[in-house]
């Protein structure tokens, strides 16, 4: 459903067309289940036009984004909607890769129900119970037409199916490396509840400073914050926690204090700033006056010189965010742009606002995923630390220097 959605969005250059945003457009109160009947034909009119209105943009985000996957979110349950997509992607010259979910499970229908559609925008403010059965009653459509992928006759196509939220799989003609990675996503997707626990090391010596990078160790306060982490987990009583920290000197000794095991991932290192390592904003602003220009300019895109770029941070993120969609309850300790890519990933945030979310020191951020986003709590831990957090400076054209 709606969560591996979101595992097929980590691919690169994506975009979701969301089928049923178009007819909640086109159509602006849902009143019940008889609009997805077979044979109401005016709403099979409106239902078509919003699926030609979403491959339309996605011909343009692929012509004007240059972009490379896009994901048409529809039920695509009948030969006739998958032979229209086929033939347009034929004729665009695009790959297709289908994703069928077959769920018989009674208990897992009625859970998804529960967990997913009564969150859906169709369904605000209206009674669970009434919710429950009109999505039943919607159901019931969907299988009246409803024609599964054949595994005879659609031998040629490229496809996934994944059957009770992934008690089985069946793939069929992967094409490329793209395809391969949605495979492997689907299924090593982690759909039953859990939280995930993000958290910067304590605050460092550097910090301090206001010096950015380094591997440093905590500063007094930075030690305070790691014994008032292990009071806040122990309270918590979280079952079965996993906890993860880079390979630098701040997040170890932030684990330490919990007394517990620890995983020390190098894809967790803090983004590598190049030459700017261990300076301030000041002296790299002084120092390297057309870099600071640059950064300030596309700050996602911008690499330091012979260091790294938040784009590249993403890229290596990458396994560790697949890793997350595996387990269960995990705590991760790291450092404030990892913290930004990981939080940007499940709040499924922008690229430009991504290097300016706001994740300060001494801050436990409480994720739980859900249906249609996740939910985030904020556990300050009262112990004082310095603002390492930059505003999205207001960028001019007459403040660069003159050959940029």
């Amino acid at each position: 459903g709606v969560a591996q959605v979101r595992a097929l969005m980590t691919c690169l250059c994506r975009k979701l067309f969301n089928v049923g945003q178009y007819r909640r457009e086109a159509v602006k109160i849902y009143k019940n289940f008889e609009f997805f009947k077979p044979d109401n034909k005016e709403a099979m009119r409106i239902r078509k036009a919003c699926a030609a209105a979403a491959l339309r943009d996605v011909t343009a985000y692929f012509a004007k984004e240059q972009g490379q996957v896009a994901v048409f979110d529809a039920t695509n349950t009948t030969r006739e909607r998958r032979a229209v997509i086929l033939s347009f992607a034929k004729e665009m010259g695009y790959k297709v890769f289908f994703v069928e979910s077959i769920c018989d499970d009674p208990n897992i229908i009625t859970e998804n129900i529960k967990q997913v559609k009564f969150g859906s925008p169709d369904y605000v403010d209206r009674d669970i119970d009434e919710a429950m059965e009109d999505f039943n009653q919607r159901i019931e459509c969907y299988r009246l037409s409803y024609m599964p992928i054949d595994d005879d006759k659609d031998r040629n196509l490229s496809y996934i199916k994944i059957f009770d939220v992934g008690s089985r799989y069946l793939v069929n003609q992967v094409q490329d490396h793209i395809q391969s990675r949605i495979v492997y996503y689907l299924m090593n997707i982690h759909v039953t509840p859990r939280s995930i626990y993000l958290s910067r090391h304590g605050e460092s010596e550097l910090n301090l400073l206001g010096r950015i990078g380094g591997d440093s160790s905590l500063s007094t306060g930075g030690h305070n914050y790691a014994n008032a982490m292990a009071t806040f987990l122990r309270e918590q009583n979280i079952l079965d926690l996993r906890v993860w920290t880079s390979h630098m000197k701040r997040t170890i000794q932030t684990a330490e204090a919990l007394g517990v095991q620890y995983e020390q991932w190098k894809a967790l290192n803090e983004i590598d700033a190049g030459v700017c390592e261990e300076l301030t904003y000041e002296e790299i602003q002084a120092n390297f006056p057309e870099e600071f220009a640059l950064r300030d300019q596309d700050k996602y895109r911008y690499r330091y010189p012979k260091g790294e770029s938040y784009e590249d941070l993403v890229h290596r993120l990458e396994p560790v965010i697949m890793e997350l969609e595996r387990q269960e309850n995990v705590l991760v300790i790291c450092h404030q742009a990892v913290m930004r890519c990981l939080l940007a990933y499940f709040l499924d945030k922008p690229a430009e606002e991504l290097p300016y979310l706001r994740c300060p020191l001494h801050t436990i951020l409480k994720l739980t995923p859900i249906a249609y986003g996740c939910t985030v709590e904020s556990f300050y831990l009262n112990i004082e630390a310095v603002d390492t957090h930059r505003e999205k400076p207001k960028v001019s054209l007459l403040c660069w220097p003159k050959h940029y």
